[in-house]
């Protein structure tokens, strides 16, 4: 089925992400550490800027591979996961959105925004169940591969934009 498809791809391509979650996890104390200091947010978002470029040339060599690799899931996982092969090629540059989102909402929260990275988040979910509801209906995993890129870049977006906002009115 198209869902099952869908949700065998997105589950290796979230596999796929741990490395970065790692990374984001083992740093968050370095991401308070210079949200506490007297730079706040300007800190925190050059500490962001700094751990985007290695994630950057992992999330690309990542979507090579996984698109280069799609073909060996149906010899993975059976015949009944080929379409997975072709959802997975869709959803290769994933990662990048999710890097990005990710890196932006770590700033947010080191800084002591939490609060604005919560409503970017509740913002960009109710985006997704918007978009599946009306996407998925008609177009199956193609509604969802595009609602899964629309709501993480959009998380981004608002995530970036918020910092982009803070850092020009902010007081020093």
């Amino acid at each position: 089925s198209d869902s099952g498809a869908y949700t065998a791809a997105f589950r290796l391509i979230y596999m796929a992400f741990t490395p970065i979650m790692s990374v984001l996890l083992a740093s968050q104390a370095k991401f308070f550490k210079a949200g506490g200091s007297q730079q706040g947010l300007t800190a925190t978002t050059r500490f962001a800027v700094k751990l985007a470029g290695y994630g950057l040339v992992y999330c690309l060599l990542f979507a090579v591979a996984v698109y280069f690799c799609a073909p060996l899931v149906e010899w993975a996982l059976g015949p009944a996961y080929r379409l997975s092969a072709e959802v997975l090629k869709s959803l290769a540059l994933l990662p990048l959105a999710l890097m990005l989102q990710a890196l932006c909402s770590e700033a947010l929260t080191g800084a002591n925004y939490q609060r604005a990275r919560s409503i970017a988040q509740a913002l960009a979910a109710s985006l997704c169940v918007a978009l599946n509801f009306s996407l998925v209906p008609s177009m199956g995993w193609h509604g969802a591969v595009i609602s899964t890129y629309v709501s993480q870049l959009a998380l981004a977006l608002m995530a970036g934009g918020t910092i982009w906002f803070l850092l020009r009115n902010i007081k020093p």
